[in-house]
């Protein structure tokens, strides 16, 4: 556990290619394990991944589907991320590769050496050809056996390069490389460890024959990926993640939006000239737009009448193109024969204007009015 913060720490790795860590703690020592645990111990809290790529190829296996080249890549970024900050993983898999949500992250990272030092043999799964040792001996009976053995050697890229082809493999085949047909499920066999240490290219064109339904393109990266001299292979993930196998997929889709993109265009252009032609009906004069397209605008005889009307239903009547007529009445004033009547003065003056009338005879013509 030491070793996993340590390897974060020194060589800054980032969260986004090996899995976070959410807290450390001290182990709680219990008088029972007091002797076996002569220091304290620490626990790391880790984000656990939502499956593994090797979980992910086995199901997508069953259902005909292929590992996508999109998730390989992202992938390959991982591995490239640990190479340039000075780490070969030297247990790279579909085992160490988790997903995390939409990010792929390498797992057991703590294990891994800086560039130029010793490998640990005792570590790893998918171990290239330079790091396998074979000795063939005759037995007393005359048989002829055959022994291999993983050493240690200098770590360099190449060696999780190796790795990455067989996962490669395994993505675009559908079945993993023969010599590690077991998965890492079992311990292999000598004689399994001995095909790796005999890695050719006999070996490599039986292998291919598994892929011979692909491209080229693919072919030639499984081949690039997976020959058995180091320095004839793939010196780094940078190169690896340039090959054409990864940007066909783009390329695809470029052609795809090209193909879709002519109908999308005189679509486009439809709906542009429809607005333009709104617009200009809109904000056109009225002598340049249609009849049919005028019959809410009042006739010229009637423009003057919408100052005429007080009433707001008299201009309502007047944009529906009918106007109704006054039809009230003007107020009926009693008009006096012998004379006109004076509200202000409170008298009433005869036709002439000479002289008034007693209070009493007013009253008498008010009676008579009610």
């Amino acid at each position: 556990m030491e070793r996993e913060l340590r390897v974060r720490k020194e060589y800054h790795l980032s969260r986004h290619y090996v899995p976070a860590i959410i807290s450390v703690h001290h182990t709680v020592q219990h008088a029972a394990y007091s002797e076996a645990m002569s220091e304290p111990g620490y626990c790391i809290t880790m984000e656990g991944a939502d499956t593994t790529a090797e979980n992910l190829m086995l199901d997508m296996r069953k259902y005909g589907k292929e590992f996508p080249s999109k998730a390989m890549k992202r992938i390959g970024i991982s591995l490239l991320h640990m190479h340039e900050h000075g780490l070969v993983h030297c247990d790279f898999g579909t085992h160490n590769i988790g997903k995390f949500s939409s990010r792929w992250k390498l797992l057991g990272v703590g294990g891994s050496v800086p560039i130029g030092e010793p490998t640990d043999p005792n570590r790893g799964f998918y171990h290239p050809p330079e790091s396998i040792v074979v000795e063939s001996k005759r037995t007393s009976m005359g048989k002829k056996s055959i022994s291999a053995c993983v050493v240690s050697v200098p770590g360099y890229p190449t060696y999780d390069i190796w790795a990455y082809g067989v996962v490669i493999f395994e993505a675009v085949a559908g079945t993993p490389l023969s010599p590690y047909a077991c998965r890492g499920k079992r311990a292999m066999s000598s004689h399994e460890v001995a095909k790796i240490g005999r890695w050719d290219d006999h070996s490599m064109r039986k292998a291919l024959k598994v892929i011979e339904d692909k491209d080229d393109i693919t072919k030639d990266l499984v081949m690039r990926l997976l020959h058995y001299d180091p320095e004839q292979r793939i010196s780094s993930m940078r190169d690896v993640l340039e090959h054409p196998f990864f940007s066909g997929s783009l390329n695809e889709k470029k052609a795809s939006r090209s193909a879709k993109s002519p109908s999308m265009h005189s679509d486009s252009r439809k709906s542009k000239s429809s607005t333009n032609v709104g617009n200009s009906a809109r904000h056109s004069t009225p002598a340049e737009i249609p009849q049919s397209k005028r019959s809410d605008i009042p006739p010229p005889h009637l423009k003057g009448s919408l100052s005429e009307g007080n009433a707001p239903h008299d201009e309502e009547n007047v944009v529906n193109g009918t106007r109704q007529k006054n039809t009230r009445k003007p107020e009926s004033v009693p008009i006096n024969p012998a004379g006109s009547t004076d509200s202000m003065s409170g008298g009433v003056s005869d036709g002439g204007g000479k002289s008034k009338k007693s209070f009493k005879s007013l009253r008498k013509l008010r009676k008579a009015k009610a």
